[in-house]
């Protein structure tokens, strides 16, 4: 777990994938090709801010995140998708 900033953390589980967790929600990350994604609910200012810094000053990207079910970035979570 490497703490970006205040109640923002990026994991990485078992598969490789990293993801982002604002307050205690994973809304986004990259998958194990480096691509991101990013959830398509609205949570808050705050977490749409932690987004926009995370793929703005922690990573730089080439494209636009793909939209995720957030049950999906769950399943990244938890190990349980399978990553294509």
């Amino acid at each position: 777990m490497k703490q970006l900033a205040s109640n923002m953390v990026e994991i990485l589980n078992k598969q490789g994938v990293k993801i982002l967790i604002s307050y205690d929600t994973p809304v986004a990350g990259f998958d194990i090709h480096r691509r991101p994604f990013v959830t398509e609910a609205w949570y808050s200012r705050t977490t749409t801010r932690h987004i926009h810094k995370y793929f703005n000053k922690f990573n730089t990207i080439d494209s636009d995140p793909v939209r995720c079910t957030v049950d999906k970035i769950y399943g990244f979570y938890n190990g349980e998708e399978n990553v294509a």
